[in-house]
């Protein structure tokens, strides 16, 4: 029966791999007659140069002395591939397959495993294990062998770590100039949550790292600086929050105004995600429809949407009074576009840019919409990459059509913010963190789910199976094949969440602690946590839930009174006396002619 079922699959496998063949034939053919390339097809294009040309591929094998390779955990197939083209037995790989946390950009991480492991059992190669840690304090390694050794293996993880990957103290100079009378093993602090007051998990978690962090700078917690070698006053700079995603840093950032804590937020942002952006983009496409006379179409869109936007803030009323009776040119809005696109050929696209910013106060009314700084940090953004198309030959017109694309196909160009201040704690996300260490490292959120969505999906693909279809009748009915493909992408993703741990809890130097709400079912933790239970991990509070009953010696109960009071702190606009506009409006799209 199931061999039926998987059989009734193929004719719609050849059918869709027969469609994907020839979109691929017809977007190679349109690249290369325009001459346009994305970094997957230079990568593919470098691989096929150097198989099909022995004479090219024999020059680049010589010409390199040695081949060096850092990260190697995080190398794609597509990179392995062309390494192994034109290597001679002068490769260097440099990589700890446990930090392997890209798998969304094509990481391969058992690429990793599988020479690490080839190198230690056969001549083929030398491995070389470096297991001194001299980042840490023996006690904070000491606890992330604890943890790790209860969770991480070959099977889940991808790392044997009881066996060969345990971290080693090596800084002794903790243990003499560094030694201080504070406790530097993990804390676990847990919190009762009570659903009947309107406060959420993650506001009582960021309240309780708050008032943690000032209770250590008012009692001159004691730090040892590994640069200087001088045991010092703990400051605000020491301090990390760790979290796996961005969506609440601005909730933590208008809580730590309110205690008084200065907080840096590093995360990317994305310019096509950003309202204030638009708005732009709609301003200038407005003011080049005037000067062009043209697209009365795009030019009604760009005016609503610039119209009731914080620069102009024309009412409902107006604007469709202006639509309906053609009153549009009569708009002061109109007219300061009108007077502003009698420039557009008279200077460069960066100068007019700055010439329309100036104009219509773009910075003074950024501050009815919130947190000043950042919108600040994507105006620069859009400034440079004007800039820089500039410098290639485009116009403004040029420019705005870029700017279309970007918004209409969903491109997701990211850039950092960094609202960094000297002596400021930070906060960020995992994977921005990896790389760095701190002092005192935070980590909360541990309750957020992981994100398995795309297993839901009604076709999945997989490297090993490919096109992985269901059985079509009357209904949609999933095969045995799509079973085992979501079992091996479920596993593949929790021992990725649990490398991702891993580079969390590695970047403190003196302490970590996590913050949970209070766990009241104890899990008995005798050695490595069985298969079975860790591959239904579902959120990193599931791992602690696993190995609760060794984590008991270090838990803190706390409680704190988080009050919404954090909303109304004047530190939170940039102007105490902005009042805005609380009316709803409710949109429907409208086709305007």
């Amino acid at each position: 029966e199931m061999k039926k079922e998987l059989e009734s699959t193929v004719s719609n496998q050849q059918e869709m791999i027969s469609i994907i063949k020839e979109l691929d034939k017809r977007l190679s053919i349109y690249k290369e007659q325009e001459e346009i390339y994305n970094f997957t097809d230079i990568s593919r294009l470098a691989i096929s140069i150097v198989m099909n040309h022995p004479e090219i591929r024999e020059e680049l094998t010589h010409s390199f002395h040695e081949i060096m390779v850092d990260e190697y955990q995080d190398t794609s197939d597509t990179q392995e591939t062309f390494i192994g083209l034109i290597a001679n037995n002068n490769v260097y790989m440099v990589g700890d397959i446990k930090q392997s946390i890209y798998r969304f950009r094509n990481a391969n991480p058992y690429l990793f495993k599988e020479k690490y492991d080839t190198y230690r059992d056969t001549d083929q190669g030398i491995k070389i294990d470096l297991v001194k840690n001299f980042r840490s304090r023996r006690e904070v390694l000491e606890d992330i062998n604890l943890l790790f050794n209860q969770f991480m293996d070959d099977e889940i993880g991808g790392a044997d770590y009881q066996a060969s990957h345990q971290m080693v103290f090596g800084n002794m100079a903790y243990e003499t100039d560094g030694k201080t009378p504070d406790n530097h093993h993990m804390e676990l602090l847990t919190y009762q949550y009570d659903k009947t007051i309107p406060i959420t998990k993650d506001e009582q978690e960021a309240f309780i790292i708050g008032e943690d962090i000032k209770e250590k700078v008012k009692n001159k917690y004691q730090v040892f600086d590994k640069d200087t070698g001088v045991i010092r006053d703990i400051s605000y700079s020491d301090f990390v929050i760790l979290l796996d995603k961005s969506k609440n840093f601005e909730l933590y950032k208008k809580i730590f105004e309110y205690l008084g804590i200065p907080l840096s937020i590093l995360k990317e942002e994305s310019l096509s995600k950003d309202n204030d952006i638009l708005v732009l983009k709609h301003l200038l496409n407005l003011i080049v429809r005037i000067f062009k006379k043209d697209n009365f179409d795009s030019l009604k869109y760009s005016f609503v949407a610039v119209a009731r936007s914080y620069l102009f803030e024309l009412t409902d009323e107006e604007i469709y009074d202006a639509l309906v009776n053609d009153k549009i040119p009569e708009t002061r809005l109109y007219q300061v576009c009108e007077e502003l696109s009698k420039k557009v050929r008279e200077m460069s696209a960066s100068e007019f840019f700055l010439t329309v910013m100036k104009e219509v106060d773009y910075e003074g009314k950024l501050l009815k919409i919130g947190n000043v700084t950042s919108f600040q940090v994507r105006l620069e953004y859009v400034y440079n990459l004007i800039g820089n198309l500039e410098a290639t030959g485009y116009t403004i017109e040029d420019i705005i059509t870029h700017l279309d694309a970007i918004f209409d196909t969903g491109q997701d160009l990211k850039f950092n913010v960094n609202t960094d201040s000297s002596n400021s704690c930070k906060i960020m996300t995992i994977h921005k963190s990896k790389g760095l260490e701190f002092p005192i490292c935070y980590f909360a959120g541990f309750a957020s789910k992981f994100n398995l969505r795309d297993l839901k999906e009604r076709i999945l693909f997989d490297n090993t199976y490919g096109i992985v279809l269901p059985m079509v009748t009357d209904f949609y009915k999933d095969t045995i094949l799509k079973t085992l493909v979501k079992e091996k992408a479920k596993q593949e993703e929790v021992s990725e969440k649990i490398r991702l741990f891993y580079v969390a809890l590695t970047r403190a130097k003196e302490k970590m602690i996590m913050v949970v709400e209070e766990i009241e079912e104890e899990t008995e933790s005798k050695g490595l946590v069985s298969s079975a239970i860790r591959s239904k991990y579902n959120s990193f509070l599931s791992i602690i839930k696993s190995i609760y009953s060794s984590l008991l010696p270090y838990e803190r109960k706390v409680s704190v009174t988080p009050s919404k009071d954090y909303l109304l702190s004047k530190n939170n606009t940039n102007e105490s006396e902005l009042k805005l506009s609380t009316d709803m409006l409710e949109v429907e799209e409208l086709e305007l002619e």
